[in-house]
């Protein structure tokens, strides 16, 4: 359990169904995902991704190098709260990524 559902659950007041909902979804573990462009350099992308996500610059290599073959690759996985800022820093770069 989550340590806001059971910090909810403490409390006396009662949560709807899409409250929890919308509690559990964030808990869900998602993908941050990169996508290949015609833009950004591999050296942009790597420094990037060794920078924001703090990867090895031999894994940062092997993604950007999968992402370049096949339109995307997964940098790392997490819950939806734990990857948000990392890719609202690397889209801050001109790179595109999402959370799935």
């Amino acid at each position: 359990m989550t340590s806001k559902i059971r910090e909810l659950s403490n409390q006396t007041k009662t949560i709807t169904e899409e409250e929890l909902l919308v509690l559990l979804d964030a808990e869900l573990e998602r993908e941050l995902v990169l996508f290949n462009d015609q833009i950004n350099s591999f050296e942009h992308v790597i420094r990037t991704l060794v920078m924001v996500s703090g990867l090895s610059l031999q894994r940062a290599f092997e993604i950007a190098h999968a992402a370049h073959n096949f339109g995307y690759a997964t940098i790392k996985l997490g819950t939806f709260n734990e990857l948000v800022k990392e890719r609202e820093a690397i889209c801050a770069e001109g790179i595109w990524a999402e959370v799935l």
